[in-house]
């Protein structure tokens, strides 16, 4: 079931793109349609285009690839992307005489930070203007590795796509259907406002649950958090059998059994 904003879709001609905040909300816009349109006779139809913002942002590279005369850089896949970062690290790691042993989680680090940072719109000079502790000091040697070999080779990340989008905004614009929505998003990053203003997207806003519904509880320990957690999902699951919950933990690697166990103890306590 689609939230009012996006109940309007059927009035969408195929000159359209909808752009969501995931591939889940992607898949229920078009099974929207298609039983929309099923219920009212309808034989077949030109929908528009619905996609998630990362297949959206990777289309619009390859639209102005394809139009421009001017050369463009090659597009790394996250997964290609985490490569460059593993030996970009690596050769930070070797040049300091560290252990190689924690390259990968610091690889990984490094990246989801680079990808916080064009979501944010903050530049590599901007990191001057924070404390520089240990962490931040690794961060930025480990980037300017990172950039050294984007350099090389003209690479661009998936993550920077945002960036270079809203450069080549006035091309970009020309190419797109002219009717264009963001849907799903309940809070903006800067890079996707941007884009909205200068793309004139429209945003339909997915509402967020009143704040002055939520709570916050504080446990003696993790195990009891847990425990509470599945209590809550037992509850939920009372009132609404079909309801979809989510419950957040760090370092689920680690201690999977253990959070699945006082979790289940919570959610089935004869258990």
């Amino acid at each position: 079931m689609l939230t009012p904003e996006l109940r309007d879709l059927p009035l969408l001609g195929h000159d359209a793109v909808v752009v969501t905040a995931g591939q889940r909300l992607a898949r229920a816009c078009r099974q929207y349609l298609a039983d929309t349109y099923a219920s009212n006779h309808v034989a077949a139809w030109r929908e528009p285009r619905i996609l998630p913002i990362d297949s959206w942002l990777r289309d619009c590279f390859a639209q102005l690839t394809l139009h421009s005369d001017a050369p463009m850089r090659d597009l790394l896949s996250p997964a290609q992307s985490a490569v460059v970062w593993r030996n970009a690290c690596g050769d930070v790691l070797q040049e300091r005489g560290l252990p190689p042993a924690g390259i990968n989680a610091l690889a990984s680090e490094c990246q989801r930070a680079f990808s916080l940072m064009q979501s944010w719109r903050l530049s590599d000079s901007d990191l001057q203007v924070y404390p520089a502790g240990d962490n931040s000091l690794l961060f930025e040697r480990c980037l300017m590795a990172f950039r050294r070999q984007q350099r090389a080779h003209g690479w661009i990340t998936d993550a920077e796509l945002g960036g270079l989008l809203l450069e080549q905004a006035s091309a970009l614009d020309k190419l797109l259907p002219q009717t264009r929505w963001f849907a799903g998003f309940s809070q903006l990053t800067p890079i996707q406002q941007a884009l909205c203003d200068a793309l004139a997207i429209d945003h339909r806003t997915s509402r967020t649950p009143d704040a002055s519904a939520q709570s916050v509880y504080q446990f003696d320990s993790t195990d009891a958090e847990l425990i509470a957690a599945g209590s809550w999902a037992r509850t939920c699951l009372q009132r609404d059998a079909d309801a979809r919950l989510a419950i957040v933990v760090t370092n689920l690697d680690q201690h999977r059994e253990r959070y699945r166990s006082r979790v289940l103890e919570g959610l089935d306590p004869q258990s």
